[in-house]
């Protein structure tokens, strides 16, 4: 019994490979993953890595350096997620067939990919932080849940749900 190949399914964030593309990213595709085999795209080239220290920074804490695939290792696509962007760079235009998903928080027109199943274009100031605040992203055909631990730990600040009193 030979098994099926497996399928090439990606998760690609935006060109400018800031931290909250490339978080996103990560994240979307490790909860794809576990049912369906996505894997996150850096979208930009290798050599510009070391341009942004803060994700250098997050890949060694992560563990992550073994893991990474960049955009110029993208090869035989067959289904394609964009997140925090929904237009493909000129250079990639190759790629509209495979876009299936599509996450933003960016405005503007979305082009026509023909086998686009799915488009959440939200209100908000990072793609990331409307990630975290929903119980479930992206298609519900998918069946993405966020864990419970990506809660108030994660946050910057904790709300207390005291009312206010008056003050001494």
């Amino acid at each position: 019994n030979k098994s099926s190949p497996a399928l090439k399914r990606y998760v690609l964030g935006n060109e400018s490979g800031d931290l909250d593309s490339v978080a996103c990213a990560l994240c979307y595709a490790y909860f794809l993953g576990k049912k369906q085999g996505y894997r996150p795209i850096l979208n930009f080239p290798k050599e510009d890595l070391a341009l942004r220290p803060e994700l250098c920074s997050l890949i060694k804490e992560l563990n992550l350096e073994d893991l990474l695939i960049f955009k110029t290792d993208l090869v035989d696509v067959q289904e394609l997620v964009l997140v925090d962007h929904h237009t493909l760079a000129v250079d990639q235009a190759d790629l509209a067939p495979f876009v299936v998903e599509i996450l933003d928080h960016h405005p503007g027109e979305v082009p026509l990919y023909p086998q686009l199943q799915h488009k959440e274009m939200v209100s908000s100031g990072s793609l990331s932080s409307w990630m975290s605040d929903r119980p479930t992203v992206g298609s519900s055909a998918r069946s993405c849940h966020r864990p419970r631990s990506f809660g108030a730990s994660t946050r910057c600040s904790r709300r207390t749900s005291r009312a206010p009193g008056p003050r001494a």
